[in-house]
């Protein structure tokens, strides 16, 4: 019976030693799972980070873009107005020179009424001496 006794005891010890490796294993397991957990969150943490990055850098780029379309634009705006600023120019340079040529013109008109008006009182002057 004592012999008994101490095998069944042995028996029990062995059963609590297993027990205790199993639940080792299980824990050792466990904290594999959680470290392969931890190591997937840190990589799609990486990911959302590069992702994040590269869309800021695509959305910087965006507004470049823009920023030289708008600078396109202005140009072809200034482009515009110097183009309506000279075309203004050239028709004032026109009007100018019609000014000018209305101006000799009219001094032509006004030195052959001269003329015309001189040519008559030379006649009424020739007449009167005649008359004389």
């Amino acid at each position: 019976e004592q012999e008994d006794d101490e095998e069944g005891e042995n028996d029990e010890e062995e059963e609590e030693q297993e027990g205790e490796e199993q639940k080792n294993d299980e824990e050792g397991e466990n904290d594999e799972e959680e470290e392969e957990e931890e190591e997937q969150e840190d990589e799609e943490q990486k990911n959302d980070e590069e992702q994040e990055e590269e869309e800021q850098k695509n959305d910087e780029e965006g507004e470049n873009d823009e920023e030289d379309e708008n600078d396109e634009e202005d140009e072809e705006q200034e482009d515009e107005e110097q183009e309506g600023g000279e075309q203004k120019n050239d028709e004032e340079g026109e009007n100018d020179e019609e000014d000018e040529n209305d101006e000799e013109d009219e001094e032509q008109e006004g030195e052959e009424q001269e003329d015309d008006e001189e040519g008559e009182n030379d006649e009424e002057e020739e007449e009167q001496e005649g008359e004389e």
